[in-house]
């Protein structure tokens, strides 16, 4: 590692006249040189990392993970990430800085301890020399992710209440820690999957993952049309899902749909950026795509096409681009537009503006003019902790009188409710949950009042009546905390739940659901202790018998006294004949989902991307040697 010998001076002034520093010189104080081993070209520093006692940590291309004394200008001590010399990428650090982790073009996630919880004379669990105080070690390491880790990152967990100090109260009414805070660390690589490790922990437990599919669909109905819309990183393709289908013979059972047959075509967008949100009105006539340069409207026609020869009409789509006035062609988001006024786009902006942009057609039907109907700005002041993560989920109410924005967090401020009609104003600011929002949907017809579904990270959901500003009924009698009151099959799974989906045919019924799963909720029945598979001999349902569940109070009239015990799903005595609870029935025939959602009534579209599409479409990973081979 070397710095240049001619390093720039930079100097920067203080703002408060009295401040006694007008400015700073910087200058090289250290000239620290890592070898080559022989090879023509230098090696390449990716990673940096200083530690408080004055040593640098440093990753190479070479594959080393090495300490630096940066007062002496020495090399401390020197690790190997792998024998294959591959580039260490990515280094991150704990709070306490006893532990350092490193990831790069090897799949493994290392993590190097300082010994000084052994005495001298101890000899390493890594090694055969004796370990001395105050020297690191190579303790452990993780091989979650098949391919490259490019980026690492230590998180930290605060309390459910989003504050940074814990209450007595708090402790007894969610049962966490009585640690302020938790470190997770964070991988991800190009294998598409975000794997967490705790830090404290991180020899004992095996990483989790925390996000392979992504948690807002790139996926938009337009019912009117029965067009499906996919945005991908550089252009926007449709999908003719045609007529409806005769219902199945078999319940659960579906008809797949030939992607090739069914594209009519794309908007394709030539920018030095990849599209981050987008949305397309229910009738398809306006679509609306955002990417970090800013917002690009279309309109939409699909016209009928005999180019095949074969008597065939087939639609085709042309699209005519929109002026945008420069107030609103900022980078957003979320984008959202009103299903009962297609007219009314809602623009969240990353900082925290929500914008109502109201797109009207010109006398000549041709051109289109835009502008800015409303700006929800007061809000985007950062005064709470929530307030510093962009808006991740936008939803407008059936009846076009409420939007919902929300974001990936928790603490005050992670849901907000804002009245569309008959004026623009803030209406309520929901409460704080146990966990972080995964999902939310407004429920309802537009016939009747809204409830607003919210679903967490934990499998647990709330449903709210934002006309009185409080819980509804059925969520109150359930109880809060909800966790503790739902199924466990519902609350202990592995992905969390980031799909809504409302039939309007059963009004009283909704879907929700993950990556792998969904569960139909009857909010008219009673919630049942345990939930069934479906299909029964699923083989993922084979390990729900032999959970240990413990028995549970009922605080309400809403849990079901009939349900099985969870003896008898431990010991698999549970007769046939004998009627359960079909309420909360999960569902596990799909994998993969990234879409869920009613095209009409009893019409559901599933959209899945197998795992194993990905890792076909993924580069070689690095060749290692295996054990046994």
């Amino acid at each position: 590692m070397k710095s240049s010998s001619s390093l720039s001076s930079l100097s920067s002034s203080s703002s408060s006249p009295s401040s006694a520093l007008t400015g700073l010189q910087w200058k090289a104080s250290a000239r620290l040189t890592v070898e080559n081993q022989g090879r023509r070209t230098a090696t390449k520093i990716w990673a940096l990392k200083a530690l408080d006692d004055g040593t640098l940590i440093s990753g190479d291309s070479m594959g080393n993970i090495q300490f630096w004394d940066t007062t002496a200008g020495t090399l401390l001590q020197s690790f190997e990430h792998n024998r294959s010399n591959a580039d260490v990428l990515d280094l991150a650090v704990s709070y306490d800085q006893r532990k350092v982790m490193a990831s790069g073009i090897d799949s493994r996630v290392v993590c190097i301890e300082l010994n000084t919880q052994y005495s001298p004379g101890a000899t390493a669990t890594t090694g055969t020399a004796t370990a001395t105080p105050n020297k690191w070690i190579l303790s452990t390491q993780q091989r979650h992710h098949t391919h490259d880790v490019h980026s690492l990152a230590i998180v930290y967990k605060t309390d459910p209440l989003g504050c940074h100090l814990l209450r007595e109260s708090s402790k007894n009414t969610f049962g966490i820690s009585t640690s302020p805070y938790e470190e997770l660390l964070c991988s991800g690589g190009i294998d598409t999957k975000v794997s967490s490790y705790s830090v404290s922990n991180i020899r004992n437990y095996r990483p989790k993952v925390a996000y392979k599919y992504p948690s807002n669909a790139p996926v938009v109905l337009s019912r009117k049309l029965r067009v499906m819309s996919i945005m991908r990183p550089d252009k926007v393709d449709f999908y003719q899902l045609g007529g409806k289908r005769p219902t199945p013979d078999t319940a659960g059972s579906g008809v797949a749909l030939d992607e090739e047959k069914a594209h009519l075509g794309s908007v394709c967008i030539s920018s030095n950026y990849n599209l981050m949100s987008f949305d397309i009105n229910d009738d398809g006539t306006l679509l609306a795509v955002s990417h970090a340069g800013g917002m690009l409207l279309f309109s939409v026609e699909f016209l009928d096409s005999y180019e095949n020869g074969d008597g065939i009409s087939r639609k085709i789509v042309k699209p005519y681009k929109i002026d945008i006035p420069p107030v609103i062609n900022t980078p957003y988001s979320a984008l959202k537009f009103c299903r009962n006024d297609p007219s009314l786009l809602v623009c969240a902006h990353c900082n925290g503006t929500i914008n109502c942009v109201r797109i009207k057609k010109d006398s000549d039907e041709q051109n289109y003019s835009v502008s800015l109907e409303h700006a929800f700005d007061e809000y985007a002041i950062k005064s709470n902790f929530s307030n510093a993560y962009p808006i991740t989920h936008l939803d407008i109410s059936p009846d076009g009188r409420w939007l919902a924005a929300a974001k990936n967090t928790i603490g005050k401020g992670s849901v907000e409710i804002f009245a569309l009609s008959p004026s623009y104003n803030h209406w309520w600011t929901l409460p704080c949950t146990e966990a972080p929002l995964s999902s939310m949907r407004w429920l309802g017809d537009g016939n009747t009042d809204p409830a607003l579904a919210t679903a967490l990270n934990n499998g647990a959901f709330y449903l709210f009546d934002v006309e009185q500003r409080c819980l509804s009924e059925w969520s109150q009698d359930l109880g809060f905390p909800a966790s503790p009151n739902l199924p466990r099959e519902l609350t202990h799974r592995a992905e969390c739940p980031d799909r809504i989906a409302f039939n309007s045919a059963t009004p009283n019924k909704f879907i929700m659901g993950g990556q792998t799963w969904f569960c139909s909720i009857d909010l008219d029945a009673p919630v049942p202790r345990q939930s069934q598979p479906y299909p029964s001999d699923h083989f993922k349902a084979k390990r729900w018998g032999r959970m240990v569940v413990h028995e549970r109070s009922k605080p309400s009239s809403t849990v079901d006294e009939n349900s099985s015990t969870p003896s008898n799903w431990q010991k698999g005595v549970i007769k046939k004949t004998e009627t359960l609870n079909s309420n909360f029935t999960i569902c596990l025939r799909y994998s993969g989902v990234i879409f869920l959602d009613f095209l009409g009534k009893n019409e559901m579209v599933v959209v899945e991307q197998p795992w194993l599409g990905i890792v076909n479409a993924l580069p070689d990973a690095l060749e290692r040697q295996r054990y046994g081979s």
